[in-house]
């Protein structure tokens, strides 16, 4: 069984390094009422390179065959309250039409819960959710874009309660994908400022795109590009504070591995990293495929 003190005390270790804000009774809070899950589940800590003022540490937990659903756990502890906002009821359309497969949920260390997810297993395309009263129409609106780029393998959609969002985010395993061209096509696609080559290749190697939708917005807000890294060393220097944090992070395991994901949008970049704390995030059948497939082109086979 884990020790959720530890956790917490990972946690705070954490925040500090990369001099993000916390609350210490809002982390506790949190690991109390989802205990099962991050004693079980695979768990995440996610450090951004946005300023400081802007900077926080968001932890996750992500259960496959879970029983019990999050949302319901959230709204009985007051994590989250139903405002019958379209958030609101976007995620109980989505766990009325598909099973549960398994529970995810993200939180910030200073603010609590922040989003919820529905995994899709196996991926399927957009329109199996099209007919969903509560997606944000932009999502709708920009099904030729998905088709364009080959953003057909839908694997996770979340719902981000804090700022009103929708993140779509879609195997990105297609031959179209792999490529410098794809990534800076999409990019232009969508007006955003254009990185240097030498991001745009490291982008080329990324087994997840994502896009970010509001509802009070007809536009993508933005879009990232996730690349798996296995060890410390391959975490790439584009960044102060990133292959630091790498190097000094908790795990609970000796492998150390992460997601390093550029985020593109209408106001600059930034980058996403995931520390896979527990070791497991990239063997679970979500991930296991796509990760080998990666790990394999790096190694120079297939």
């Amino acid at each position: 069984m884990r020790d959720l003190n530890r956790m917490v005390a990972d946690l705070i270790y954490c925040a500090e390094l990369v001099q993000a804000g916390y609350e210490e009774a809002k982390i506790k809070e949190v690991l109390d009422v989802f205990s099962y899950e991050f004693q079980r589940g695979s768990v995440q800590f996610r450090i951004t390179t946005k300023p400081r003022e802007k900077r926080a540490l968001n932890f996750r937990f992500t259960l496959l065959g879970a029983q019990d659903d999050p949302l319901d756990k959230a709204l009985a502890a007051g994590l989250i309250i139903d405002q019958g906002r379209l958030a609101d009821k976007l995620v109980t359309q989505f766990r009325e039409t598909f099973p549960l497969v398994g529970a995810s949920a993200d939180f910030s260390a200073k603010q609590g819960l922040v989003k919820m997810w529905q995994l899709m297993d196996p991926p399927f395309s957009l329109d199996r959710i099209a007919h969903m009263t509560a997606l944000p129409e932009s999502i709708l609106t920009h099904a030729a874009f998905f088709e364009r780029f080959h953003l057909i393998d839908l694997m996770e959609i979340g719902v981000d309660y804090q700022r009103g969002s929708v993140n779509l985010y879609f195997a990105a395993e297609r031959p179209q994908h792999q490529s410098s061209q794809f990534v800076k096509s999409i990019i232009q696609d969508r007006g955003f400022a254009m990185p240097s080559a030498v991001n745009i290749s490291y982008c080329s190697r990324a087994v997840v795109v994502t896009t970010t939708f509001r509802w009070d917005s007809p536009r993508m807000e933005r879009m990232a590009f996730y690349v798996p890294e296995f060890t410390p060393e391959r975490v790439p220097s584009l960044h102060p504070i990133l292959r630091p944090f790498a190097q000094r992070a908790p795990f609970l395991t000796d492998r150390r591995r992460f997601l390093i994901a550029w985020s593109f949008g209408e106001h600059g970049h930034y980058i996403k990293m995931d520390v896979d704390y527990t070791g497991d995030e990239l063997e679970t059948e979500h991930w296991r495929h796509m990760t080998q497939q990666h790990a394999l082109s790096v190694a120079g086979v297939g």
